[in-house]
């Protein structure tokens, strides 16, 4: 018996009911110490200790065009923000992230235009956006050629 490959929707369905770091926090998505926490363990394995500065260093002018593309609970729009980027863009496939990330926004007093959206096929018109941040997002996609193709578009 061979295994069927995941459609979009079991996607979807797995990341609206599965948000990014709820099942690691004791804390609430609408509290600022699940985010700490986040922040903290992200930082400290990922990047240990420190974020690495050349992610926003290739992006030249603050007012370029970032979408952080899969944004989940909002991390690097977080980030981006904290680097006085102004016009920033949030897609995810859930709404549930994205009202995560608006929280987490909220918390650092920032803005950025967030929209449902699937990394294979956006609905942004070719050749928008500056700079696209796409980090933890292409392995989980059914097909991540086409996520590469769209984000390359």
């Amino acid at each position: 018996m061979t295994k069927e490959e995941p459609t979009i929707e079991d996607v979807i369905n797995f990341w609206e009911s599965n948000p990014l770091w709820m099942g690691e926090s004791k804390f609430r998505p609408d509290q600022k110490e699940f985010f700490d926490e986040h922040n903290k363990v992200y930082r400290d394995d990922v990047f240990a200790g420190n974020i690495n500065k050349e992610i926003f260093s290739v992006v030249k002018d603050k007012n370029s065009e970032v979408l952080d593309l899969g944004c989940g609970v909002g991390f690097w729009l977080y980030q981006f923000a904290s680097k006085n980027f102004t016009n920033l863009q949030g897609a995810d496939i859930t709404n549930n992230a994205l009202k995560i990330s608006e929280f987490r926004l909220k918390l650092g007093n920032y803005k950025a235009k967030l929209s449902i959206q699937n990394a294979e096929k956006t609905k942004f018109n070719k050749e928008y956006f500056d700079h696209v941040n796409c980090q933890g997002v292409i392995h989980h996609t059914t097909n991540p050629e086409s996520c590469v193709k769209e984000i390359a578009r």
